[in-house]
């Protein structure tokens, strides 16, 4: 990124370019070229997260 900011690569869009993000999500870029692009450290693992579906939090007790 020209103002070199870190982030990760969320998505690829069809056209090619990437849609970076913070690691919560914030977005940096939502169509980065890979030309602009630096890796930093290649990937040793996969980021998840657990999301509750909305009628599943609601059932739980308060």
């Amino acid at each position: 990124m020209p103002d070199r900011r870190r982030g990760f690569i969320f998505g690829r869009r069809a056209s090619g370019s990437f849609d970076v993000r913070t690691l919560d999500g914030g977005k940096i870029s939502a169509g980065a070229s890979y030309k602009k692009l630096k890796p930093l450290i290649k990937r040793t693992a996969i980021l998840t997260e657990i999301r509750k579906r909305k009628e599943d939090a609601q059932e739980t007790p308060a």
